[in-house]
């Protein structure tokens, strides 16, 4: 049976639930513990052209007899990093080895080429203990001439929970904590904004050929817009030390068609401040703050890499544990 490739219209609502249901499938499979992005964050980026736009996002599928069987995500940065395009390939165990992969693959590749881009970035889960038959996105993309770059661990912590007992040591050292969820009060936005920009600079991207992002207030602001519109809530604490400086800040995104499950992002203690607990303090009050908010909150998911020895040791005392890996790949076109 002849298969095609083609892009899928965002505001088309049965190409795109067809695609999205191939992607998932795919992107699931042989996995225990997976946290996909959902059809209801996804579309509203998918149908973003607007020139305010961080990234233009596009949805592609390959057909059969009418039948998605493959599905492709590419993301062009629009700001930092206009050099790369960013490569998802999802195919259901059913439809695999038939070559519907390199057909998502080359037309990728033509995209990259024709926005002018130069490197192809993906991630690739890998199971632990995966050998060659449970790890199939590393040997497509090592056959099509990625290599990797970088790898982080993916941990899961089911809630609610018991917090450690000494996570509030840093309030004797003179720290503070405040947070919010929700959008950034105006009082904290250029400083949460700054440590946005930190954090990008200091959390490990191994050889991968990006730039980390620079925040601003308006930037921060746009991004709390989108996070509206793709069903997404921050919940956030920040620190301040004893001279009333800011020190750090940790990040966690709910996401409201997840069923419970919750996304740990950034966690940033600035280098002047660290050696006081304040990676352990910051989760321990952000997680109360989520559980308090949320409380149909049930697993955060969170990505470590493993040269991040701070944040691993501070993972374990809350009782995270890892459930697979994920690899960054990269390829440079000629």
């Amino acid at each position: 049976m002849t298969t095609t490739v083609h892009a899928v219209d965002p505001h088309d609502e049965a190409a795109l639930r067809a695609w999205y249901a191939c992607f998932r499938e795919g992107a699931v499979a042989g996995r225990t513990d997976p946290l996909v992005d959902s059809l209801g964050s996804l579309a509203p980026r998918l149908r973003d052209q607007s020139e305010a736009a961080p990234r233009r996002v596009r949805a592609v599928a390959a057909y059969e007899g009418g039948a998605v069987v493959g599905a492709l995500l590419l993301e062009f940065p629009l700001a930092e990093n206009r050099h790369v395009a960013e490569v998802e390939i999802d195919v259901p165990p059913g439809h695999r080895r038939r070559g519907v992969g390199a057909l998502l693959f080359k037309h990728a590749v033509d995209a990259a080429r024709a926005e002018g881009r130069t490197t192809l970035l993906g991630e690739v889960p890998v199971p632990d203990g995966a050998g060659p038959d449970s790890a199939p996105g590393l040997r497509f993309a090592e056959r099509h001439g990625f290599s990797v770059e970088h790898g982080e661990d993916h941990y899961v912590l089911p809630l609610p929970l018991p917090l450690p007992a000494d996570s509030t040591a840093p309030i004797r050292d003179g720290y503070s904590l405040a947070g919010w969820v929700g959008p950034c009060p105006q009082e904290h936005l250029n400083a949460y904004a700054a440590q946005r920009t930190a954090m990008g600079r200091d959390v490990p991207a191994g050889t991968l050929d990006v730039e980390p992002p620079v925040w601003d207030a308006a930037r921060v602001r746009a991004a709390e817009d989108r996070h509206v519109q793709q069903g997404f809530t921050p919940v956030v604490t920040m620190a301040r030390g004893p001279g009333d400086e800011y020190a750090g800040y940790t990040l966690i995104l709910v996401m409201a068609d997840q069923d419970g499950q919750v996304l740990q992002g950034d966690t940033l203690v600035l280098r002047a401040h660290r050696g006081h607990g304040l990676g352990a303090a910051l989760k321990a009050a952000n997680l109360a703050r989520l559980v308090e908010a949320f409380p149909g909150s049930a697993r955060v998911h969170t990505w470590v890499a493993g040269t991040n020895t701070a944040m691993l040791a501070v993972n374990r005392r809350f009782g995270f544990r890892r459930v697979d890996s994920e690899v960054g790949v990269q390829r440079r076109l000629d």
